[in-house]
């Protein structure tokens, strides 16, 4: 059976990635922990994947920043596919920089995301998502 497998940091493969080249800083007052608010104007739960075999939704997500510059993301879902109910929970950890309101994470499993700080919101924008995270 073929699993659908998605984090918020690996929504990777819906978000669009951001260029690494540039170094940024860790703001030791940007830290903190950061929950998902919405996804496209919507609370969660929402509902990523929808078909005839499959259908996989975003229960809940935070995203742990630390002033050491590490970061931890939380990924809750619900996975139905063909009858059967799961609820898998994913984890990317790695490191963030920033350089002014955009904030980089560096997956430990390669995947690079950019956010950006839009007032106290921290928002991840790509493939027609947008995910935004208050602390």
């Amino acid at each position: 059976m073929r699993r659908l497998v998605v984090t918020s940091l690996a929504i990777a493969t819906l978000w669009a990635c951001g260029d690494n080249s540039s170094t940024g800083t860790v703001n030791a007052a940007d830290a903190g922990n950061y929950v998902l608010r919405t996804i496209n104007d919507t609370i969660m739960p929402y509902t990523l994947v929808n078909s005839s075999t499959a259908q996989l939704s975003v229960l809940a997500d935070t995203i742990f920043m630390g002033v050491d510059g590490h970061f931890t993301d939380r990924t809750y879902q619900k996975l139905v596919q063909n009858g059967v109910t799961t609820l898998p929970v994913n984890v990317t950890d790695g490191t963030w920089s920033e350089k002014g309101a955009t904030v980089v994470f560096n997956g430990n499993d390669g995947s690079v995301i950019t956010a950006s700080f839009q007032g106290s919101s921290l928002v991840i924008l790509g493939s027609n998502l947008r995910a935004v995270y208050t602390r």
